[in-house]
């Protein structure tokens, strides 16, 4: 009887011995980051295979694939666990794995910027070239990926990064944009939308950066002027006796830079943000290049929200740089 006992056990659950129970599964570690603490992105169609790299940042503590690689305070890197602009046990645990071109980050909405820097350094130096971080869509519970194919890391400076290609822009690309840009800025939650300007210098390239400090966020964008332009010429000096003209009669100055400030709340607005309003003339169908930047204690949500709104869905893809910023 025993026997055939056996017989339609084994066969009811293959792989199990007769009167032995199954080994327990190993217990699933509890999510570091909660579906409510995930950043808002309005650009978040990326694509995640199961193959890619999984990093999760939460305030006590960075896994990798589901294993502590480092602890974190508050979110932040120790200084022990920092090495010139990268973290070496990261970066030595995604080397130590299979080869993979991309890594998923789960974070915190409120990891401080330094620490996210960091982390796409590590990704950089350990050979993987891309990067998706889990978002929600918009205010929605639903979650996406905020993919970036195209970034690199450099450290602290003060000089605009050089592009290459389609994202290298042009300042009188600006130029052309930059009416629908202003009218789209002051749609809402703007703080303050330079206007075109009446006189300007033609030529040369553009810089665009991506700037978010506290509650407000910043896009600034100026003129890069050509290698062989000729300098400045010297003002005219005033003639002894002679009165200067009105200021009404000037020749007004050439404006070559401009901003737009916004709250936060502009980059996760339903609908047409603002903040995707302005940047959409010039950077919807065609690539920009951007520079990111923020203080090193700036929320990483306040950043990936800006990114995710500048290019929202359906935008062209950006070419981006981050800077690493001083502690």
């Amino acid at each position: 009887m025993r026997a055939h006992l056996c017989a339609v056990v084994s066969a009811l659950v293959a792989g199990s011995a007769c009167g032995k129970q199954p080994p327990p599964q190993a217990a699933q570690a509890e999510p570091l980051v909660q579906l409510l603490e995930l950043p808002i992105s309005l650009r978040h169609g990326g694509q995640v295979g199961a193959d890619a790299a999984k990093i999760e940042i939460g305030g006590t503590e960075l896994r990798l694939d589901g294993r502590a690689v480092m602890s974190l305070n508050e979110g932040s890197v120790p200084a022990a666990e920092r090495s010139a602009d990268e973290l070496p046990r990261l970066r030595d645990a995604l080397k130590a794995g299979p080869a993979r071109r991309l890594a998923a980050i789960r974070m915190h909405g409120a990891t401080p910027w330094s620490t996210t820097v960091l982390v796409l350094a590590s990704v950089k130096a350990a050979g993987l070239s891309e990067v998706a971080f889990e978002v929600r869509k918009g205010r929605s519970t639903q979650t996406g990926w905020l993919h970036l194919s195209r970034f690199r890391v450099e450290p602290a400076s003060d000089a605009f990064p050089r592009f290459e290609g389609a994202a290298a822009r042009l300042w009188d690309e600006m130029l052309t944009a930059w009416p629908e840009a202003h009218a789209a800025c002051r749609r809402s939650h703007f703080v303050d939308c330079s206007p075109a300007p009446t006189a300007t210098r033609r030529g040369g390239g553009l810089a665009l950066t991506l700037f978010a400090r506290g509650q407000a966020i910043k896009t600034e964008f100026w003129r890069i002027a050509p290698a062989d332009e000729p300098a400045e010429p010297p003002a005219p000096r005033m003639i002894e006796g002679v009165r200067a003209p009105p200021p009404e009669q000037l020749e007004p100055e050439p404006v070559t830079q401009g901003a737009f400030t916004w709250r936060f709340e502009a980059a996760i607005e339903e609908g047409l943000s603002p903040v995707s309003g302005a940047w959409r003339p010039l950077c919807g169908a065609r690539p920009c290049g951007a520079l990111v930047t923020a203080d090193a204690g700036t929320m990483s949500s306040r950043i990936l929200s800006l990114v995710g709104a500048a290019f929202p869905e359906g935008a062209a893809e950006p070419e981006l740089v981050f800077r690493i910023p001083t502690p």
